[in-house]
């Protein structure tokens, strides 16, 4: 029996490093979505910000008079709100790699946890029908001295 609780012990100790583990990747999915959202987030108001400068140049060179100074300035706006939307996609396209990744961890973290629970579950059973194994001797045994007195009585 003192076998049986060891092994109890350490399969419900499994248990909680999975519960923990669990708990962390379901964290670092939660958080690793929300940076998904930030750099979403940031992907729009940078597509925002080069609409707008293109929006800027379009105006001016519509007014007419231009010099091209101001030509070689609106052209390394453009481009540079070009890089900054590329930028701004590629950060989008780590943030959703990184949440397939912890939604792929957290999946596995709970499939762990229930192999563990499953464990646990059907040593208790085993456990349960041990310990009723024990009872049901320690009663048979206290009544067969019960039996062995009043016969040594009589």
């Amino acid at each position: 029996m003192k076998k049986l609780i060891e092994i109890d012990k350490l399969h419900r100790r499994r248990l909680s490093k999975r519960e923990a583990g669990l708990k962390d990747a379901r964290a670092e999915q939660t958080q690793f979505e929300t940076v998904l959202v930030e750099r979403r987030h940031a992907e729009v108001q940078a597509r925002e910000q080069g609409l707008q400068v293109k929006r800027d140049v379009d105006a001016v060179l519509f007014a007419g008079a231009v010099k091209r100074p101001e030509i070689g300035l609106a052209q390394h706006q453009l481009i540079a709100a070009k890089e900054a939307v590329f930028a701004a996609k590629e950060a989008v396209f780590a943030a959703e790699t990184d949440v397939a990744a912890a939604t792929v961890r957290t999946q596995e973290a709970v499939r762990a946890w229930r192999g563990q629970a499953a464990k646990v579950e059907k040593f208790d059973i085993i456990m349960h029908f041990k310990r009723e194994e024990r009872n049901a001797e320690l009663r048979y045994r206290e009544e067969v001295e019960l039996e062995d007195i009043t016969r040594s009585r009589t």
